[in-house]
């Protein structure tokens, strides 16, 4: 994909309203974001249940993404 993670933001994503809420709480803005967090950060959200990280996963996944920071906190 050619636009910049960093401009696409999370409300753009096609996540559903609990994934969305709850990353937007934690203060992630864009899918760059996201991409520069390690996993155990955002499995580390309240209320995020599994199955919204693995959302999030996949929809990275489709942007070509996925989290730099690795999964081990």
């Amino acid at each position: 994909m050619s636009m910049s993670t960093d401009k696409i933001e999370i409300n753009d994503l096609p996540l559903s309203l609990t994934a969305f809420l709850c990353l937007k709480r934690a203060g992630y803005k864009t899918l760059g974001d996201l991409a520069a967090a390690r996993q155990r950060d955002i499995m580390d959200i309240r209320e995020l249940t599994r199955r919204n990280l693995e959302e999030i996963l996949g929809c990275m996944a489709s942007y070509g993404c996925r989290f730099t920071g690795g999964i081990a906190g």
